[in-house]
C-alpha cells in the first residue's frame, strides 16, 4: 500500500513591487492618520518614510500610503526617527502643501467634541490634493508680536449696506489681515464686486471655485491682505491672521452639512483662541447662542463710529391692519420690497381663537404629520387631542403661504406698477423705477437709497413652523432684512402688535425679544442653556438604546420618536464630554461588528 505523500501547498505570489521596507534600512518613520472609511480604524499607524522624501515630509504632510490592498490618503500627525522595523512605505505625497501647524492644532482641539472618525475632522482643513511636483509650499515662521483674541458682536444700523461697511473697513487699515466669511455665495460675490471696484487685493476662496482657482486660491492665502468665503473660509491658510469677519452668524448655511456637523461660530472662536485673532460677527442680530455669551460678558458688542443713525425711528404698523394700504402710500415715494416665506407650510397650525403657537409639555412645537394627529417637534410624542394652551379652544387654523400667490394679489391692486419675484433660481433683473419686490430670505435685490418700505409677511406661517428655532428664524431673518429700507422708511409687521418681535420692530431693540426667548429656553432647559444630541437609524428600533442611556445617565433627559427611531438627548453642558465618548464607543463597537452607524448630531438646527 502506498503512502500517502504529505500535501504540500504553492505559495502565491503578489504581483508588483512589495509595500514592506523588510530589511532595507530607514532612518525616519511617521505616525499616519489614514482615511479608512472605518469609524473603528481611528487610531494612527506607523510608515517607514523612503531617502527621497525625507525633505518633503513633515507634521501636517498629506500623502498616500498602502492600507490592506488599496491605496488610501493620509495625514502625517508626526516625524520620528525609526524605532520600528518592516513597516510599509509612504508612497508619495499627495499634496503640493502641508496643513499649518495651526489648523492641525485647531482639528485636535475640535476632536473631543465630535462623534464621527478623526478623519472626517481632517477633511475640513485639507489642502487642494493633486500630483507632487516636488516642492512643499508651507507656513512662515508665526509671527510673535503680542495681539489680542477678543471676540466681538458689531451691530449693524437699519438701511446699512453690509459690503460698504466691510469695504470700507479694507480700506481704512490694508495692512491688518483678514478672513471674511459669508453665509451665502451670492453675498459673497456681491462683496467681492464691490472690493475690485476700488482694486482691493482680497482672494477669493472656497469649494465653488474650479480645482485649478482653488490652488492658486490656496497659495495666495498664505500671505494674502484679505481671504473672503462661505463657511469652510474659517479654515484658510492665512499666515498669521489678525482679524477673523463673520456675517450674519444665525445662518443655518454655517453648519456643516456632513459628519460631524460642526458650526462655524464654535470653530471660529476656537481659531481665535489658537491664532490669537480679533473675531467679529457682525449682522442686525446675534443668535442665542452668541446672545448667551453676551449677556455673560464673554463677547464684546462693538458701537461703530462715523455711522450717520436714522433722524426719527421708523414708522412700524402691524397686523390686523391690512398691508395693501403702507404699500399703497409707500410706492408713491419709491420701491416697495416685500418679504415672504420660502415655502409652503401646509403641516402646521395655530389656534384658530388667540393664534398662539401650539407647544408640547416639553417645549416643543406641535405639528400635523397626518389629520387628527399631532406630534411634538421635539419629543416626538403623539396625540390625538390639542387644545390651546392660553386659551382653551380646541379649534385649529392650518398655515399656508407662497410668494406667487402674494404676486397675484398685488399685480391685481397695482395693475401700473411692475412686480417682480425674486426666489432661489429666479432672480429679479436690475430695479427700475417705483416697483414692487416680492422676495424670499437673501433673495433681496438691493437698490440705491434703499426701498421706501419694507412689508414683513407670512409672519404667522414662520413661526408655526414645527421647530423650537422657527420664531427665532423669523426674527433674525426680518431685522437683517431693514437693511434694505431707505432713512425714514415704514416697515409692516404681519405679527400683531402685541408679539415681542413685533415689539422688538417697534422700539427698534433685538435685545427685547432675546431677552425674552433667552428666558423661554431656560425655563424649558433647551439649547443653549443644555445641549441637545440627536441619535437616529433607518431602521432600528432605538427603544432599548433609550434604556440603556437612561440607566448610565440618569440625569439625561431622553425622547424616543413614536417610530423608534429617533432619539433626542439633554444634557447638561458640564456631562458633554462624557456623553460624547459614551457615544463614540457605541459607534466603535458597532462598527467592529459591522453594524450600521448610528446618525449623531449635536445640535442640529431643526430641533
Amino acid at each position: 500500500m502506498a503512502v500517502p505523500k504529505p500535501l504540500t501547498l504553492r505559495r502565491q505570489r503578489a504581483s508588483g513591487i512589495s509595500h514592506q521596507s523588510g530589511l532595507k534600512k530607514f532612518r525616519l518613520q511617521a505616525q499616519v492618520l489614514v482615511d479608512t472609511g472605518v469609524f473603528h480604524l481611528n487610531q494612527s499607524f506607523s510608515y517607514a518614510i523612503p531617502d527621497t522624501l525625507e525633505a518633503y515630509i513633515q507634521r501636517g504632510s498629506i500623502v498616500n500610503i498602502p492600507f490592506g490592498t488599496a491605496t488610501k490618503i493620509g495625514v502625517v500627525i508626526s516625524v520620528d526617527v525609526a524605532t520600528e522595523g518592516n513597516l510599509k512605505w509612504i508612497l508619495s505625497l499627495a499634496s503640493n502643501y502641508a496643513i499649518p501647524d495651526n489648523l492641525m492644532f485647531l482639528v485636535n482641539e475640535m476632536e473631543p467634541e465630535y462623534i464621527c472618525h478623526p478623519f472626517d475632522l481632517y477633511r475640513s482643513v485639507l489642502p487642494p490634493l493633486g500630483k507632487f511636483k516636488g516642492e512643499l509650499h508651507t507656513f512662515a515662521a508665526k509671527d510673535e508680536r503680542t495681539r489680542s483674541s477678543k471676540a466681538s458682536f458689531v451691530k449693524m444700523e437699519v438701511g446699512e449696506d453690509l459690503s460698504e461697511l466691510l469695504r470700507n473697513r479694507l480700506l481704512r487699515d490694508p495692512t491688518r489681515r483678514r478672513i471674511v466669511i459669508f453665509p451665502t455665495l451670492r453675498q459673497l460675490r456681491e462683496f467681492m464686486d464691490r472690493v475690485r471696484s476700488v482694486e482691493l487685493d482680497v482672494v477669493e476662496i472656497g469649494p465653488h471655485l474650479s480645482l485649478s482657482l482653488l490652488r492658486s486660491a490656496y497659495e495666495k492665502a498664505y500671505t494674502a491682505g484679505c481671504v473672503a468665503g462661505v463657511r469652510s473660509a474659517v479654515f484658510a491658510p492665512v499666515n498669521d491672521v489678525d482679524e477673523i469677519i463673520i456675517v450674519d452668524e444665525f445662518s443655518d448655511h454655517y453648519v456643516e452639512q456632513r459628519s460631524p456637523y460642526w458650526n462655524l461660530r464654535d470653530i471660529a472662536l476656537k481659531r481665535s483662541m489658537i491664532d490669537n485673532c480679533e473675531l467679529y460677527f457682525v449682522g442686525m442680530t446675534p443668535s442665542l447662542e452668541l446672545y448667551r455669551k453676551i449677556s455673560e460678558g464673554e463677547i464684546d458688542v462693538v458701537r461703530k463710529r462715523n455711522i450717520s443713525p436714522f433722524t426719527k425711528r421708523p414708522r412700524v404698523t402691524t397686523a390686523p391692519q391690512d398691508y395693501l394700504g403702507d404699500v399703497r402710500s409707500s410706492i408713491s415715494i419709491g420701491s416697495v420690497l416685500i418679504s415672504v416665506a420660502g415655502k409652503h407650510f401646509s403641516n402646521t397650525f395655530v389656534c384658530q381663537k388667540c393664534r398662539n403657537i401650539p407647544r408640547c409639555d416639553c417645549g416643543g412645537k406641535l405639528f400635523l404629520p397626518q389629520r387628527n394627529r399631532y406630534r411634538c417637534s421635539l419629543c416626538v410624542r403623539d396625540s390625538e387631542e390639542w387644545s390651546c394652551r392660553e386659551c382653551g379652544s380646541k379649534k385649529i387654523h392650518m398655515l399656508s403661504s407662497g410668494a406667487e400667490r402674494i404676486s397675484q394679489e398685488l399685480r391685481r391692486n397695482f395693475p401700473n406698477t411692475p412686480v417682480y419675484t425674486c426666489v432661489e433660481g429666479k432672480e429679479a433683473p436690475e430695479i427700475a423705477g417705483k416697483s414692487i419686490v416680492i422676495a424670499t430670505a437673501g433673495m433681496e435685490p438691493r437698490i440705491q437709497w434703499g426701498y421706501a418700505a419694507v412689508i414683513l409677511l407670512n409672519g404667522i406661517e414662520q413661526i408655526g413652523r414645527p421647530s423650537i428655532r422657527s420664531e427665532e428664524a423669523l426674527f433674525h431673518r426680518w431685522f437683517r432684512t431693514l437693511t434694505y429700507l431707505a432713512r425714514g422708511g415704514l416697515i409692516y409687521s404681519s405679527l400683531p402688535s402685541a408679539h415681542r418681535i413685533s415689539q422688538s420692530l417697534m422700539s427698534m431693540n433685538p435685545a427685547k425679544y432675546l431677552d425674552s426667548e433667552l428666558s423661554e429656553r431656560k425655563e424649558y432647559a433647551l439649547p443653549p442653556f443644555r445641549d441637545l444630541i440627536a441619535i437616529g437609524s433607518k431602521i432600528e428600533n432605538l427603544s432599548g438604546f433609550k434604556n440603556r442611556i437612561e440607566r448610565e445617565f440618569p440625569h439625561i433627559k431622553v425622547n424616543l420618536s413614536s417610530n423608534s427611531h429617533e432619539l433626542n438627548l439633554l444634557t447638561d453642558l458640564e456631562q458633554e464630554t462624557e456623553i460624547i465618548a459614551s457615544l463614540k464607543a457605541l459607534q466603535k463597537v458597532r462598527s467592529a461588528k459591522k453594524n450600521p452607524l448610528l446618525k449623531i448630531v449635536k445640535n442640529p438646527i431643526d430641533i
